[in-house]
């Protein structure tokens, strides 16, 4: 009897310990961040960028999307469209995440889940039947699979901050 009790206890412990990491990987808790001290200034770090798909805010509020495709000391040209550094506010990197860590990341944490869960059911002794035990392994990677995916696709930030003008 007192070996059933403390077996609980750690199973309550490890499905505690279980659901905390699932909750701070799909709502993208991270232990450490970097911190930036302000936005960047530097004209040449465009340079870094050519070919690559940005936003650009000009200083009368116009914007302007496309693929970087020449930066020189003057001006940057967007699809062939050139802007000078004097009408550049600010100039955004489109960032595109894909889903796809997302979806792994819940299809381990969700299969992993279902896969105990039939264990921490039967926690008096009673042998969980086997097929119940797949299934529920099944269900619950498919189940982590879309919601990971649902919750990487939704904290997408979409641009990046690569240039202001001081």
């Amino acid at each position: 009897m007192r070996k059933i009790n403390s077996s609980r206890k750690i199973n309550s412990s490890i499905l505690r310990i279980f659901l905390a990491q699932i909750l701070c990987i799909n709502c993208g808790v991270r232990p450490a961040m970097v911190i930036k001290t302000g936005p960047p200034s530097e004209w040449k770090a465009l340079l870094d960028h050519v070919s690559e798909e940005v936003e650009i805010q000009l200083e009368n509020g116009h914007k302007a999307a496309g693929m970087i495709t020449s930066v020189t000391d003057s001006d940057v040209a967007l699809n062939g469209n050139r802007f000078s550094k004097e009408q550049v506010a600010r100039v955004y990197l489109k960032v595109r995440d894909p889903i796809n860590d997302g979806m792994l990341i819940g299809l381990i944490a969700g299969g992993t889940a279902g896969f105990l869960a039939p264990y921490l059911r039967h926690r008096d002794g009673s042998p969980a039947p086997r097929a119940s035990d797949v299934g529920a392994a099944v269900l619950g990677a498919v189940a982590g699979l879309v919601i990971g995916g649902l919750l990487d696709r939704a904290h997408n930030p979409g641009r990046e901050l690569i240039y202001q003008k001081q």
